[in-house]
């Protein structure tokens, strides 16, 4: 449903950048884990006025059109993607050995 009375608002300037294709997701009350294109995870906590950024890890293989998935155990886990955005090389990527977070 589209109808009631939600926005969307400007909250702030990421200080790194990232594809369009890159992957985020909301793991906890206020917080939000987004991959940037140098591999780096980074949190961001938008609870308050002024949002707070926190680089919490680096992946080993870099990549787009991943997917963040919540555990049980609070973890986020990265899975899939590739390693450009046009993937003429079969360059698909599987679960990387250390890619769950907290």
């Amino acid at each position: 449903r589209t109808d009631g009375r939600g926005r969307i608002q400007k909250i702030g300037e990421k200080p790194f950048s990232s594809n369009k294709l890159g992957a985020s997701i909301m793991f906890d009350v206020d917080k939000v884990m987004i991959l940037d294109d140098d591999g780096g995870l980074w949190v961001v906590d938008i609870g308050s006025s002024e949002p707070s950024w926190d680089r919490v890890a680096k992946i080993k293989t870099l990549r787009i059109n991943a997917g963040l998935s919540l555990l049980p155990d609070g973890r986020v886990a990265i899975t899939g993607g590739t390693a450009s955005a046009v993937d003429k090389d079969g360059g698909s990527i599987g679960v990387d050995e250390d890619a769950a977070v907290k």
